[in-house]
C-alpha cells in the first residue's frame, strides 16, 4: 500500500523575499571611488607638506608650489609646455600615419612580416635615450629632433598593436569580404582596421606615454627648449618650487591623456557603456559591464 505524501503548499515555496536593506549612507559614501581618491590625495598632500617643510631645498611643499605656480605658470610654464605638446602632437600624427598602414600590411602579407619584423623588434627594444645623440647629429637641436624622438617612441607600440590586432581579425569576415568581391582597400579599412581598433587604442596609449617621456628626456639632455629644458634650468638655480610646478603639470597631463584614451578604448569595445563611462570615467570596463547588466 503506497502512502501519498501531501505536497507542501505552493505558498511555502514562494515565500516573500524581503527587500534588501538600504546600505548605510556613510558606508556608501566612503566606498565611493571619488571619495577614496580624495582621501588618498589628502593623505599624500599632508605627508608631502610635512616632509617638504623639513626639506625645503630638496622637496618643497604643495602650498609653496601652488604659490609659485600662480607667478610663473603663464609667463614661463605655459609657453614651454606648448612647445613640448606641439612636438608631441606632430610626432604622434606621423606615428599614426606610418604605424597603422605598416602594421596592417605586416598582418596580411607574410613577405612584409618576415622582411620587417627583425628591424621593428630590434629598434623598438632599443632605449630611446641612446638614440638622442644620433637624432641631434641628423636633425640638430631643433623642433625636428623633438618630433623624431616622439616618432621613435610612439610608432612601434602603434605598429605592433595594429599588427597583432590584424592577426586576430575573424577569418570568416575576411572570407565573406572576398566572397562578395570587396576591393582590397575596403577589406583593409572595413574589416582589418575596424577589427584592430581596440589594439590601436592600446597602442596609442602606450605610444603617447612613451612619446611624452621621450620628448621630455630629449629636452633635458639637449637643452632644446620646452618643459624639459625649463626643469633643468630651474634645478640648476635651485628653484625647487618652480621645478615641481613643471613636474606636477607633466603628471596631470599624463593622467588626463590616459583617461581620455581609456574612455575611447572602452567605448569602442562596448559602445553601450559610453554613457556610463561619461559618468564614471575611471571605472574599468568589466565593472561597468556588471553595472549595466545589474
Amino acid at each position: 500500500m503506497t502512502t501519498r505524501v501531501a505536497p507542501e503548499p505552493f505558498t511555502h515555496a514562494l515565500q516573500a523575499v524581503e527587500p534588501p536593506k538600504p546600505a548605510n549612507p556613510l558606508r556608501r559614501f566612503f566606498a565611493n571611488a571619488w571619495t577614496i581618491r580624495a582621501i588618498s590625495l589628502l593623505v599624500v598632500l599632508t605627508i608631502w607638506y610635512v616632509v617638504g617643510q623639513q626639506m625645503p631645498y630638496v622637496l618643497s611643499d604643495p602650498i609653496a608650489i601652488a604659490i609659485e605656480a600662480t607667478e610663473i605658470f603663464v609667463p614661463d610654464i605655459l609657453p614651454a609646455f606648448g612647445e613640448t605638446l606641439r612636438g608631441l602632437a606632430v610626432g604622434m600624427a606621423i606615428s599614426v600615419l606610418v604605424g597603422v598602414p605598416v602594421g596592417l600590411i605586416m598582418s596580411q602579407s607574410h613577405v612584409a612580416e618576415v622582411a620587417l619584423a627583425p628591424y621593428v623588434y630590434a629598434i623598438s627594444a632599443t632605449p630611446r635615450i641612446t638614440l638622442i645623440p644620433v637624432l641631434v647629429l641628423w636633425l640638430g637641436i631643433s623642433f625636428e629632433m623633438r618630433v623624431g624622438i616622439v616618432f621613435l617612441g610612439a610608432v612601434f607600440p602603434i605598429l605592433l598593436n595594429v599588427y597583432l590586432g590584424g592577426k586576430q581579425v575573424d577569418r570568416g569576415l575576411l572570407d565573406v569580404g572576398r566572397a562578395f568581391k570587396a576591393p582590397q582597400w575596403k577589406i583593409y579599412t572595413g574589416i582589418r582596421l575596424r577589427g584592430s581598433l581596440p589594439y590601436l587604442f592600446s597602442g596609442l596609449r602606450l605610444g603617447l606615454a612613451q612619446g611624452l617621456v621621450g620628448v621630455v628626456l630629449a629636452e633635458v639632455a639637449t637643452s632644446a627648449g620646452g618643459i624639459g629644458n625649463l626643469i633643468t634650468f630651474y634645478s640648476r638655480f635651485f628653484r625647487i618650487d618652480a621645478m615641481f610646478v613643471a613636474i606636477v603639470l607633466l603628471g596631470l597631463v599624463a593622467v588626463l591623456i590616459t583617461t581620455i584614451m581609456a574612455r575611447f578604448d572602452a567605448a569602442l569595445k562596448e559602445p553601450w557603456n559610453s554613457k556610463l563611462l561619461r559618468a564614471r570615467p575611471f571605472r574599468t570596463t568589466g565593472s561597468a559591464t556588471k553595472e549595466v547588466a545589474a
